[in-house]
């Protein structure tokens, strides 16, 4: 499966402003957003759109179920 527009992907790990996302089939690519938005998190499920070789771009993020923070 590829990284087609609009697909949706598991955020895995995070590195400031760049992602891991896991595709459906266990695919893991590289991933980052679009301007400053920071507002990403592990766990997240997000719709991600192909770059180029094996990196994405965070299009959307679904809503959360549930959220921990640390204070």
């Amino acid at each position: 499966m590829s990284a087609a527009r609009g697909a949706r992907a598991l955020v895995v790990a995070s590195y400031g402003r760049h992602y891991v996302v896991r595709l459906p089939d266990g695919t893991t690519l590289a991933a980052v957003t679009r301007g400053k938005r920071g507002d990403v998190g592990v766990d997240d499920h997000a719709n991600v759109a192909a770059l180029g070789a094996g990196q994405t771009v965070i299009d959307a993020i679904e809503a959360r179920r549930n959220t921990f923070k640390r204070s």
